[in-house]
């Protein structure tokens, strides 16, 4: 019975210390409540500021990795010149070839579209040998090719006349000069943006 009796006296004691307890914490005077609420504010702020410093990492590395293999495109008309040489230089011995008398206008016409052909097909990396005008204008554009693609169906579209219509039949056809067409090739070429 003792045992009993000091079972309860224990019971009795622990709920009033729990009740107190509580009462404490509910209390707003209570330091244990100033205690609990600093104590939960401190940590949900370290974690607020945790979290903020790993989002400004991953946007910092996100810009960066997006930079990565960016190259800068050429900033002016002659900054690519070393590239265009070889193109140039084709065009050049059509020309001159033309002028010597070992090309007649049909095979200088037909040389030059080769080259502006053999162009665009390297500098867009899609074969682009026997394109039409229609397949030329459907082809899929984007912006870095788009200014390109359409510099190759206006240069093509300058050099089919002249390259196959009757030049008694139509005007601008006869009207065309092989050093005309020369200029619309190197044009092509000089203003591809890659």
């Amino acid at each position: 019975m003792t045992t009993t009796i000091m079972n309860t006296i224990s019971t009795n004691t622990i709920l009033t210390n729990i009740r107190i307890t509580s009462a404490d914490i509910t209390n707003a005077d209570s330091p244990l409540r100033t205690r609990a609420l600093i104590g939960g504010s401190t940590t949900l702020l370290v974690a607020l500021l945790c979290f903020l410093a790993l989002a400004i990492v991953c946007v910092t590395t996100a810009i960066l990795a997006s930079r990565i293999g960016r190259r800068p495109q050429p900033a002016g008309a002659h900054s690519g010149s070393r590239a265009q040489g070889p193109w140039r230089a084709r065009v050049d011995d059509i020309l001159r070839r033309y002028h010597d008398g070992s090309l007649d206008r049909d095979a200088a016409f037909t040389a030059l579209a080769k080259v502006a052909r053999d162009y665009a097909s390297h500098v867009s990396g899609t074969p682009m040998t026997s394109h039409t005008l229609a397949d030329i204008g459907n082809a899929p554009r984007n912006p870095g090719n788009r200014h390109g693609l359409d510099l190759f169906r206006q240069t093509i579209a300058a050099l089919y006349p002249p390259e196959f219509a009757d030049t008694q039949a139509d005007a601008a056809a006869r009207e065309a000069s092989v050093d005309q067409a020369g200029e619309w090739v190197l044009r092509l070429v000089q203003r591809w943006r890659r």
